[in-house]
């Protein structure tokens, strides 16, 4: 259950963003043995209130939630598309996946770099240097299910 006012964060399923949102209502209907509830929240940007469920996303109650299941996701991903391209290089390649044992960190993420619409860069241990820019709005394109 959420409180009314409470800050949630919602990672959204088709376009891997995460929003911010606040609880401005709780519903909850009441009949004989069943309860619903539902909440309306409000997004950033936005005056009127949609209902929580109408959003394709996952609920966190805090960020760190967030970026760790983020952070499981992506290395997740990472893993899953480097063994797929060693298990390539054996089948076509006869490479020996032992020889290539020494493989860098990824950096850290720098919190005090710039956020909302502001470049940065993150140099990779190897001295390659990635340009990334962050969102700057959220609001036009949150998927709400109407349905």
């Amino acid at each position: 259950m959420y409180e009314v006012g409470q800050v949630l964060f919602l990672v959204l399923k088709n376009k891997q963003k995460i929003i911010p949102v606040r609880v401005m209502e709780q519903i909850v209907r009441r009949s004989i043995g069943s309860e619903k509830i539902q909440y309306l929240v409000k997004l950033p940007g936005r005056q009127e209130t949609v209902s929580l469920e109408s959003l394709s996303s996952e609920v966190y109650v805090n960020i760190t939630d967030v970026k760790g299941k983020l952070y499981h996701t992506i290395t997740s991903l990472i893993d899953t598309m480097a063994e797929k391209a060693v298990a390539m290089a054996v089948k076509e390649f006869e490479f020996d996946p032992h020889a290539d044992l020494d493989i860098a960190a990824v950096p850290a993420f720098d919190s005090t770099q710039p956020i909302n619409g502001e470049k940065f860069q993150v140099e990779f241990p190897d001295g390659v240097v990635g340009n990334v820019t962050m969102p700057s709005s959220y609001d036009s394109d949150i998927p709400i299910d109407n349905s």
